[in-house]
């Protein structure tokens, strides 16, 4: 597939890869413009114009479109899984495509106490971060051990770098201790047990978010001044829809990324039981059957009924994505709390790496009173205790609280998501995938740098082939789409 004859014009391999780099990263009229400029056609009778490119990017969109769908439907087929829906007709999956549990880590904290004893203070008014808060709510501002573990874990060109797995459980024990040598604030009682994989060779991490973008509207309101060319007024009027019928005004596209053993492989779809199917499909071409999935993502529920729906059968579970919820409790205390707006987690690093300076924080400064809960409830969830928070929020100060049903909301929040939240402290530590963050990049790669921005709007084919294409240079797989035609739909070599 070296070449494609359309319309009389061939097209050559180096003329298509070079026409979509460009549209992938610039509007049409742009692409059109710079590949006039290097390749000599400003003022020539070849000059590619903008209809043009436009009609051979949708085309090269649905070739390669069309080719992944008969790939998933031959690989579900093969396999004996229903092409249509992506799923097993039975009601248990054959023992050849089981996935069976890795192995965990499982450390109680309790164990490692060192004296700390559990329990809430009596005195719960002292809660409230008046002249005693910072000592109060100052948190494990206490340097770590100094040890060869701890030292291991740490990035370098943004990567992570992960505890080999016989050393994991000594980071466990380690970190217990630490932990609880630190944590002698007066709120201070409940910890859940850690779980941690011990080696992540074992597990298939799949990280799954939307995206939107604004859809064109078929029918636009023009000036009634105009006229159209035989002289006639233009009408105004909009062809109205019926109750029910109005259309979405938003594109979704469904986004996964797939990791394994450092390799990671992007699915893009608008269509969100296509991009379940091609995820499926993946699993089986690659011969994923003995790796235990994680999924992580924002804890939105039509997202999690679709992985229970497709994967159901198979053994996972969910962890929720740790920059979502410190972003969801932030956003509930800004709306409970009296004061100014509870600042954003990533604004003033150095208030929330240090604490409030002495003095800082005054009886009636409701501003420091709102940072100093979120800081503090930021910090518990870190380490995983769910019930810890709910209880530290049942004890804030009526004094802060301008509306409680946002308190309520938020303990209702965590306590549905109780079981999604791991210890994100003890997973750092160890190296470990800590965020669905690689599939918020991939929507900025995908999608969002091309599609939102500059008030353009989209058809639905337009936009799904766009992102179809990114994704497809994300993976790596341009030479052997561009020479060839075909896909690896696989990790690269």
């Amino acid at each position: 597939m070296e070449s494609q004859q359309t319309n009389r014009r061939i097209k050559t391999a180096g003329y298509r890869k070079a026409i979509v780099r460009l549209a992938i990263r610039n509007s049409y009229r742009e692409a059109t413009d710079i590949f006039n400029q290097n390749y000599h056609r400003i003022n020539t009778d070849d000059k590619l114009s903008y209809a043009t490119l436009a009609g051979d990017i949708e085309q090269e969109g649905t070739i390669l479109l069309q080719l992944k769908q008969q790939m998933t439907h031959s690989i579900l087929t093969r396999h004996g899984f229903d092409s249509v829906t992506g799923k097993h007709p039975g009601e248990i999956l054959p023992v050849d495509y089981c996935n069976f549990s890795c192995e965990w880590i499982i450390i109680d904290p309790v164990q490692f106490m060192n004296g700390v004893v559990p329990g809430w203070s009596d005195d719960h008014e002292n809660l409230s971060p008046d002249a005693d808060a910072e000592e109060e709510l100052k948190g494990d501002s206490e340097s770590q051990p100094d040890t060869e573990e701890f030292h291991t874990v740490m990035k370098r060109r943004g990567k992570r770098i992960e505890v080999d797995p016989e050393k994991k459980e000594d980071i466990c024990i380690r970190f217990a201790q630490w932990f609880n040598s630190v944590a002698k604030r007066s709120y201070y009682g409940i910890i859940h047990p850690w779980k941690m994989e011990k080696d992540s060779s074992e597990v298939l991490y799949i990280s799954i978010d939307a995206v939107y973008v604004d859809k064109q509207t078929k029918h636009r309101k023009t000036n009634s001044n105009q006229t159209s060319q035989k002289g006639n007024p233009v009408s105004t009027e909009i062809e109205k829809q019926g109750p029910g019928e109005e259309k979405d005004k938003r594109i979704g596209h469904m986004n996964i990324k797939i990791e394994a053993d450092g390799q990671s492989y992007y699915i893009t779809s608008t269509d969100t039981n296509e991009s379940f199917r091609e995820l499926v499909a993946f699993f089986l071409n690659n011969h994923l059957f003995n790796k235990y999935m994680i999924f992580m993502t924002d804890g939105e529920l039509a997202i999690h009924d679709k992985i229970e729906e497709y994967f159901g059968k198979w053994n996972h579970h969910f962890e929720l994505d740790w920059i979502h919820l410190e972003r969801k409790c932030y956003d509930r205390l800004s709306n409970a709390l009296r004061g100014k707006r509870v600042p954003d987690p990533r604004g003033e690093t150095e208030y929330y790496k240090k604490g409030p300076k002495k003095g800082q924080i005054k009886s009636q400064d409701h501003t420091s009173e709102s940072r100093l809960y979120a800081r503090a409830l930021s910090r518990i969830l870190w380490a995983g205790n769910v019930d810890e928070a709910i209880q530290f929020l049942d004890h804030i100060s009526s004094k802060v609280v301008r509306n409680p049903s946002e308190l309520n909301q938020l303990k209702t929040y965590l306590e549905n998501k109780k079981e999604w939240i791991p210890c994100y402290a003890l997973r750092k530590k160890a190296g470990l995938k800590n965020s669905s963050n690689g599939v918020e990049g991939q929507n900025q790669m995908n999608v969002a740098d091309r599609q939102k921005h500059n008030g353009t709007s989209w058809r639905p084919e337009g936009s799904s082939y766009l992102s179809s294409l990114t994704t497809m240079f994300n993976n790596k797989e341009d030479d052997e789409w561009f020479s060839n035609g075909t896909l690896r739909f696989g990790f690269k070599e």
